[in-house]
């Protein structure tokens, strides 16, 4: 069996793992370089140029709305369903803003419940991660998704993704190396297809997770994980 258990010495945590700083500004390291986090307004400044902005859905003008819902398909075309994007709202989103005040990067966290052996978990689930293809292989990713990290870390006692990308394993997300279930009432059904697939990141306040054991997600309409 494969486990991950928290250290008991904080500073053994990566940055993006640490426990949350208890004021109003918080630093962390990322791999495009140091920025801050700013919790009022919410903001993340990035190297010179770049400022990521976290607010909730309803906080979202109807024109940021559909600069993401675009963006989603500018990066994923068809691939990128409706069903897929009514995941991704209802939670926060971490954006982006390029010329024009246009949103040029996302990721959103939701919340979901995982059961790991048996225990029912917070989980921050990361939707819709994207990045226009004209501003790629510029660090925004990597400083997007060091935010959701952060936040994640606050907040949840797990995060929890699905892809086939390994870019996410440098940032610290592991791979869960179990047979992945979901649960709709009261029976359960197995998600082969995604096995494999399903990505967490641990978190401080993270049981310790048999990363081979079964991992069970609460059912949902279009894509389960």
């Amino acid at each position: 069996m494969i486990f991950w258990e928290a250290p008991s010495d904080n500073k053994r945590l990566p940055p993006t793992h640490a426990a949350r700083a208890p004021e109003n500004t918080a630093r962390i390291a990322s791999c495009v370089g140091n920025f801050e986090r700013y919790t009022n307004p919410a903001r993340l400044m990035v190297e010179a140029n770049w400022i990521i902005e976290e607010v909730e859905t309803p906080g979202l003008a109807d024109s940021d709305l559909a600069d993401i819902r675009r963006l989603m398909d500018d990066a994923f075309g068809d691939r990128f369903s409706e069903e897929d994007w009514s995941h991704a709202l209802g939670g926060t989103h971490f954006v982006v803003r390029g010329g024009g005040d246009t949103i040029v990067s996302h990721a959103a966290v939701v919340d979901r419940r995982i059961e790991v052996s048996g225990d029912p978990l917070s989980t921050g689930y990361v939707e819709a991660v994207a990045t226009h293809p004209r501003f790629q292989r510029k660090g925004l990713a990597t400083a997007v998704m060091s935010a959701v990290a952060e936040f994640i870390a606050g907040r949840y006692r797990m995060g929890a993704l699905s892809t086939s990308l390994e870019f996410y394993e440098r940032l610290g997300w592991i791979r869960w190396r179990g047979q992945t279930w979901c649960r709709e009432g009261g029976e359960l059904f197995r998600t082969a297809d995604d096995d494999g697939g399903v990505w967490i990141l641990p978190t401080r306040s993270s049981p310790r997770l048999d990363l081979e054991s079964d991992i069970v997600v609460e059912w949902r309409g279009g894509d389960v994980w």
